[in-house]
C-alpha cells in the first residue's frame, strides 16, 4: 500500500499525502480499529496483490451520512478496479453501517475518470454543494478548475443479514465493556467444559441466548462437536440470531420465557450436558429464579453441568463503586447510535413491538450465595462460584 501511495502523480488528485508514509498507512489501520469508528479504509486486492484503496470517511455525520473516495495505483488502472471495489464498499456503508447516503467529490476538469466512476455507481450531481474551485497545492497544478460534488441515496432496502453482523460486532464489544471480563468468562466455560464433559458430541443448552455470542462460540469448537439449543424470550435477539447462523448449522431456536415451564416442555428431559446463563439472571424475578433452575435441571443429565454468569452482588461500599465507575469510563457510544439506526428497520421494529407486548423486566443482582441456594433447591448436587470480575460472577453447578 504505501509503496503505491507514495507515487506522486496520485496525491494530485486525491487526499493521498503528496509525500505519504508508513505513518499514514498505520493511521488507516488505526482508524479502523477506533471506537467510534469515524473512517473505514479497505484495501483493494486484485488477484492477490494490493491494487489500491477505497475509504468511507465522516462516518460521524449527524445525518447518518459517509464520504466515499477511492484511489488505484497507476500500475492497475485500466480493469475497472475502481468501480468494483466502490460498490463493495457502497455495498458495506448501506447494509452494514445502515447509511442513508453516500457523497463523493473530485476534480471536474482533471479527473474524468473519477467522474466516470462515481456515475457508473449511480452517483448524481449534489445540488446542494455548488462547485468549489480549487485552493492551495491542487491550485498549483490545476488553476481554474473546481471540485464537484456527487451524492447516492440508498438504492434499496437494507439487506438484514448484513446489518446484523454489524450490530453483532458492535454489540460484542458493548458487551466485553459492561460485563468486565466477559470474554475470560466464556474462555473459562470452554476450558471446564473439556475438563469436565467427554463424549463423541455434546448437547449445549444456551439459555437467554441474545443474539447467540455463547452459541457461535460453541460452533467454532469442532471436537467433540456440539448440537445447540438457543432459547430467549426477546423477539429482537432471536431476529439478529438466526440471522447470524448459518441455515444449517446445529442450532435450534426456541422462542420462550424463562420465567415459565412452557419452553422446557418442548425438549427432552435428560438430554444436555452442559446450560449456559449469559447476563440473564439478573432480570428473572426472585420468585422464578427456582422454575428456570429448576427445568433446567430437568433437562441435564446427571453429571451435567451448568454456568451462570451475571452481576451478582458481593462487592461491598466503595469496591462497588468502583465496578460501576470501571463500566462508565468503558462504555462508548458506538453501539447506541448504530442501535437506534438498526430498531428503525422494519423488520426489526416489528420484533421489538411484539417484544414491548411481554412481560416487564426486572433488574435485580442476586449474590451468588443465593443462586446457590436457589440451585440445591432445584437438585443440583454442588454449586460454587468461580469465577468474578468486579460486579460480575459465575456460578457453576454439577447436576
Amino acid at each position: 500500500m504505501l509503496r503505491l501511495a507514495r507515487d506522486p502523480e496520485l496525491s494530485r488528485t486525491s487526499s493521498v499525502p503528496a509525500a505519504c508514509e508508513a505513518s499514514d498507512v498505520a493511521a488507516w489501520i488505526s482508524d479502523n480499529n477506533a471506537a467510534p469508528r469515524t473512517s473505514l479504509t479497505f484495501a483493494i486486492i486484485d488477484r492477490g496483490v494490493v491494487a489500491g484503496a477505497v475509504t468511507l470517511k465522516r462516518l460521524d455525520a449527524s445525518d447518518n451520512s459517509g464520504e466515499l473516495a477511492f484511489w488505484v495505483g497507476q500500475e492497475h488502472r485500466g480493469k475497472g478496479l475502481a468501480s468494483k471495489a466502490a460498490d463493495l464498499a457502497l455495498g458495506y456503508a448501506f447494509n452494514r453501517l445502515l447509511l442513508d447516503y453516500a457523497h463523493a467529490h473530485c476534480l471536474r476538469d482533471s479527473n474524468p475518470a473519477s467522474r466516470k466512476t462515481l456515475e457508473s455507481l449511480g452517483f448524481t450531481p449534489d445540488k446542494s454543494h455548488s462547485d468549489l474551485p480549487v485552493e492551495g497545492r491542487f491550485a498549483e497544478r490545476f488553476d481554474g478548475d473546481a471540485w464537484v460534488f456527487y451524492r447516492l441515496d440508498r438504492p434499496k432496502p437494507v439487506e438484514l443479514s448484513q446489518a446484523a453482523i454489524e450490530y453483532q460486532r458492535l454489540w460484542n464489544g458493548y458487551m466485553s465493556s459492561y460485563c468486565g471480563g466477559r470474554t475470560s468468562c466464556f474462555e473459562l466455560v470452554e476450558e471446564l467444559m473439556r475438563q469436565m464433559l467427554q463424549g463423541e458430541a455434546l448437547n449445549v443448552l444456551d439459555v437467554g441466548c441474545g443474539t447467540a455470542a455463547f452459541t457461535a462460540r460453541q460452533l467454532l469448537i469442532k471436537s467433540p462437536p456440539r448440537k445447540i439449543t438457543a432459547v430467549d424470550g426477546s423477539e429482537k435477539g432471536l431476529l439478529v440470531a438466526r440471522q447470524l447462523v448459518a441455515s444449517d448449522a446445529p442450532v435450534t431456536f426456541i422462542k420462550g420465557d424463562l420465567t415459565e415451564n412452557a419452553w422446557a416442555s418442548e425438549l427432552t428431559a435428560g438430554s444436555y450436558d452442559v446450560a449456559f446463563l449469559g447476563w440473564v439472571t439478573h432480570e428473572i424475578e426472585p420468585r422464578h429464579l427456582l422454575t428456570l433452575y429448576g427445568n433446567i435441571a430437568q433437562l441435564l443429565r446427571p453429571g451435567g453441568l451448568l454456568f451462570n454468569a451475571d452481576f451478582m452482588d458481593g462487592l461491598q461500599g466503595d469496591w462497588r463503586n468502583l465496578g460501576g465507575d470501571y463500566q462508565r469510563r468503558r462504555l462508548g457510544s458506538s453501539f447506541p447510535a448504530f442501535n437506534a439506526r438498526f430498531e428503525k428497520l422494519p423488520e426489526v421494529a416489528a420484533a421489538i413491538a411484539r417484544d414491548r407486548q411481554a412481560k416487564t423486566r426486572w433488574t435485580v443482582r442476586h449474590a451468588p450465595d443465593a443462586h446457590k441456594r436457589q440451585l440445591f433447591d432445584a437438585g443440583f448436587v454442588d454449586a460454587e462460584e468461580v469465577w468474578r470480575y468486579l460486579g460480575s460472577a459465575m456460578v457453576m453447578a454439577i447436576r
